[in-house]
């Protein structure tokens, strides 16, 4: 598989004598897109997602090494997260001296998208037609939080260890692991629904479980600094980062039912298929179940509802400088 930048190297001069104009649509990131806009000449605009970055003015790069043929800058946008503005990009084509359409001027702005906005009655009966379907499922009852299981990216929070616990009751597995960042929202206190399994993990990803050395556990914790199931603790040191250097992370004292961590022992770990094959390189073998990881979360609620939040502690250990 291609990286992003390998691919654009790849098909950018194959598109480019095809069009008009070239637009990336991505979701990798914003260092990545304006790495693309430096070191590809042909590419016109980048719509980009994925860092959450909110550019409220367009970032405009130039090309390494452009050809007479390509354009001589890269606008990049990207609308921040969650939907609260509609990013809009208006922008003028004029024909330059070799008959080459040039974008000569553009306005960006980010439009709040608030009440006073009408929905698109065509588009509003095709998200209907969706809605309605998933309403029937996703708007049933299915326990009661007895209060909000909070999420903070980077910080052990009850509603991540929620997450991995259910993982680990639905597979038996020694732990479960649920990777930093990995969900998006609260589940708010009161009646718990589809919808608020939803919000929290929005994603599509199947339920996982790896087989792995304890010699290489340690390593995927440092990566993902994830969240855990109850019984396991570890320390996490953060390295603070210099000017000229990289984050670090080192997980140290790992315990596992009380137990140190056996690096010659091979563990059972619940996570999720996106997880897992994020850590392939680390674990001996891969078992993918036909069940997403969202409902395995709401069978967790069902069964144990009412679900009340218990913090555990991750010990962050600052070293450095």
């Amino acid at each position: 598989v291609l990286s992003p930048l390998e691919s654009a190297k790849k098909w950018v001069p194959i598109l480019r004598p095809q069009v008009d104009l070239l637009i990336l649509v991505t979701h990798i990131g914003v260092d990545e897109d304006k790495e693309i806009a430096s070191k590809v000449p042909g590419v016109d605009i980048i719509v980009g997602g994925h860092s959450h970055t909110r550019l409220a003015h367009g970032i405009v790069i130039q090309p390494d090494h452009p050809s007479l043929s390509d354009p001589t800058r890269t606008i990049i946008l990207q609308d921040g997260h969650y939907t609260p503005e509609l990013g809009e990009l208006q922008f003028t084509v004029e024909p330059d001296a070799s008959h080459h359409w040039r974008v000569t001027d553009y306005t960006e702005d980010l439009l709040p998208l608030t009440d006073k906005i009408k929905d698109d009655p065509a588009t509003a009966r095709v998200v209907s037609s969706y809605y309605d379907q998933i309403k029937k499922k996703d708007g049933r009852k299915l326990g009661v939080a007895t209060s909000e299981f909070t999420t903070s990216e980077g910080k052990w929070t009850p509603s991540y260890n929620l997450f991995a616990d259910a993982m680990q009751w639905a597979t038996h597995a020694d732990l479960a692991l649920e990777q930093n960042g990995g969900l998006r929202a609260p589940l708010l206190k009161g009646i718990v629904t589809g919808f608020g399994i939803g919000e929290m993990n929005p994603y599509v990803d199947s339920l996982a479980v790896v087989d792995v050395t304890g010699d290489n556990l340690d390593s995927i914790i440092s990566y993902f600094y994830p969240a855990t199931t109850s019984g396991v603790s570890y320390e996490n040191h953060h390295h603070k980062k210099s000017a000229t250097e990289k984050e670090k992370w080192v997980v140290k004292n790992i315990v596992i039912d009380g137990k140190p961590l056996d690096r010659s022992h091979t563990y059972h770990v619940a996570m999720s298929s996106w997880l897992a094959n994020a850590s392939r390189d680390n674990v001996v073998s891969i078992h993918i179940f036909p069940k997403r990881t969202q409902d395995v979360l709401a069978e967790y609620v069902q069964a144990h509802s009412p679900i009340s939040p218990h913090p555990r502690k991750a010990q962050v250990i600052e070293e450095g400088e």
